[in-house]
C-alpha cells in the first residue's frame, strides 16, 4: 500500500494536465457541458452570397471548453471550401489563416464558439469576398431546458437566470474575496454568453456581472435582428467568507486492542471526531483533526497538516491534495496500564471529487495516511461523502512495540463553528 501512494503521486500530475490542448485561437481546457448542443439548431449565413465559398459544420466536432475566465462553452469546427483563385486567406478573431490546397479547391477548418461566435472573413488579396456569421434557432418551450448551461461553478450560489428561455446560453461563476484579512466578503464574478443577443451598443459576449449581495441584476439585450430582451440574474451569497471552518463527527466504531499478552476483540466503542480547515490561499490550507475512540481502552489520534492542490482532472472537479505534517497518538489499554504518548510523521493525500456522481454540491473524497517509520505501523484510510453534513467510513491501524489498536467505523459529520 505504501508503494501505491508513490505511484499515485507520480501519475496524477500527468492526468491533471492531460486536458490541456491548443486549437485555432489559443489554449483551452476540454470539459463536459451540462446541456446538449445540436448543430442543426445553428445556421451559417453568408453576407455576400459568394457561390465559390462553401461553409458547413464538421460532423461530430462539438467540444465543451473552459476558458481562463472559468466560462464553459461549446465550440465546433466549420469547414471552409473555396474555389476562388488568388491570394486567399481567412481572418478570424485577429488570426490570419492560410487554407490548404486540395486538388481543385482550397480548404481549412476553423473552431468557432457556438455561444459567442465571431464572424469569419475571407479575403482575396485586399478584397473581402465573403463574411460568414452564425445564429441559433430558438427552441420551443418544451425543450428550453436543454439550451441553458449553468455551470457547476455557479451551483453553490443558487444562481437564477430568467428571460432566455429557448435560447442557447452559458453562465460561469468565479468567487473572489474582498476586504481585509479576517473580514473578507464575497464578490461573485458572473460571465454570460448567448448566441443571438448583444448589448444595446452592439457589444457581444461575454457579459460580466459583479455580485456582492443578493440584489437582482437586469441586463438589457438586443438581438441581431433588432428585437429587445431583458434578462434577470440573481444569486445567494454569504455575508462573510470565514477562513477557519470546523466540523464534529460521531459514530460507532469496532475496536481491537492488545497489550503484551492481553487482547480485546470487536469492542463496540463510541467515537468523537473534530475536523478543522484554515484557508491560507485559494489552493492551500492548514488542516487539523482529532479522533477519540474509547470503551475502557482509550485511543486518541490528532494531527495537523499543510494541504495544497497538486493536480486537477476532469474539468477541475477532481483534485489531488497532498497532506504534509505530523501527528500525536495517545493509547491506554486499560486502567492497569499507563497512558502512552507517541509523536509520529505519517504523510498522505486526499482525492476530492466535487459534484460527485452528478449530485450538485455533494463532495466525495478518498484519503490515506501511511507511516514513514519502520518502527511504527500506522495506516489511516477514509472515504467521505456529503453536502454540509457528511458520512465518513474510517479505518485506523497502529502498532508500536507491544501495543496495538485497530478500529473501523461509520461516523456522521456536522458543520460546527466558523471563525475569521
Amino acid at each position: 500500500m505504501k508503494y501505491f501512494l508513490l505511484i499515485f503521486l507520480f501519475f496524477i500530475p500527468a492526468i491533471g494536465h492531460a486536458n490541456s490542448f491548443s486549437f485555432t485561437i489559443g489554449p483551452v481546457e476540454i470539459a463536459q457541458g451540462r446541456s446538449s448542443v445540436n448543430l442543426r439548431d445553428f445556421k451559417l449565413k453568408k453576407s455576400k452570397h459568394n457561390k465559390l465559398v462553401r461553409a458547413n459544420f464538421v460532423k461530430d466536432s462539438v467540444q465543451w471548453v473552459r476558458d481562463k475566465e472559468n466560462l464553459l462553452t461549446p465550440r465546433a469546427r466549420i469547414g471552409l471550401r473555396l474555389k476562388e483563385s488568388g491570394d486567399i486567406f481567412i481572418k478570424y478573431e485577429g488570426h490570419n489563416i492560410i487554407p490548404v490546397s486540395k486538388n481543385d479547391h482550397l480548404y481549412s477548418e476553423v473552431y468557432v464558439n457556438l455561444f459567442y461566435p465571431k464572424d469569419i472573413e475571407i479575403y482575396n488579396g485586399a478584397a473581402l469576398i465573403e463574411r460568414i456569421s452564425m445564429f441559433a434557432k430558438k427552441k420551443k418551450a418544451t425543450n428550453s431546458t436543454s439550451t441553458s448551461n449553468i455551470d457547476y461553478s455557479c451551483v453553490p450560489f443558487h444562481l437564477n437566470i430568467t428571460g432566455l428561455d429557448g435560447e442557447y446560453f452559458s453562465v460561469g461563476c468565479r468567487l473572489e474575496k474582498t476586504g481585509r484579512f479576517g473580514n473578507e466578503r464575497p464578490r461573485l464574478v458572473v460571465s454570460l454568453v448567448t448566441t443571438n443577443y448583444l448589448l444595446a451598443d452592439g457589444s457581444d459576449s461575454p457579459i460580466k456581472v459583479f455580485l456582492q449581495d443578493n440584489s437582482k441584476v437586469s441586463i438589457p439585450l438586443l438581438s441581431k435582428s433588432g428585437s429587445s430582451l431583458k434578462v434577470s440574474l440573481s444569486a445567494k451569497l454569504p455575508k462573510k467568507i470565514p477562513r477557519l471552518k470546523t466540523a464534529l463527527g460521531f459514530g460507532p466504531y469496532s475496536l481491537d486492542a492488545s497489550k503484551t499478552h492481553s487482547a480485546k476483540k470487536g469492542t463496540l466503542a463510541p467515537s468523537l471526531m473534530i475536523y478543522g480547515k484554515y484557508d491560507l490561499y485559494e489552493s492551500s490550507s492548514l488542516r487539523f483533526f482529532d479522533a477519540l475512540v474509547y470503551n475502557k481502552t482509550l485511543f486518541n489520534n490528532s494531527g495537523i497538516y499543510f494541504a495544497y492542490t497538486l493536480a486537477t482532472a476532469f474539468d477541475s472537479r477532481v483534485e489531488l491534495i497532498p497532506l504534509l505534517g505530523a501527528q500525536g497518538l495517545s493509547f491506554k489499554y486499560d486502567s492497569f496500564n499507563d497512558l502512552e504518548h507517541q509523536f509520529i510523521f505519517p504523510q498522505g493525500f486526499e482525492v476530492v471529487y466535487r459534484h460527485a456522481f452528478g449530485l450538485e454540491n455533494y463532495t466525495a473524497s478518498y484519503g490515506m495516511f501511511l507511516s514513514t517509520s519502520s518502527k511504527t505501523d500506522y495506516e489511516n484510510i477514509w472515504i467521505r461523502m456529503g453536502k454540509g453534513w457528511f458520512l465518513e467510513l474510517n479505518y485506523i491501524n497502529w502498532k508500536h512495540n507491544d501495543s496495538r489498536a485497530t478500529m473501523w467505523g461509520l461516523s456522521v459529520g456536522i458543520p460546527f463553528l466558523t471563525f475569521f
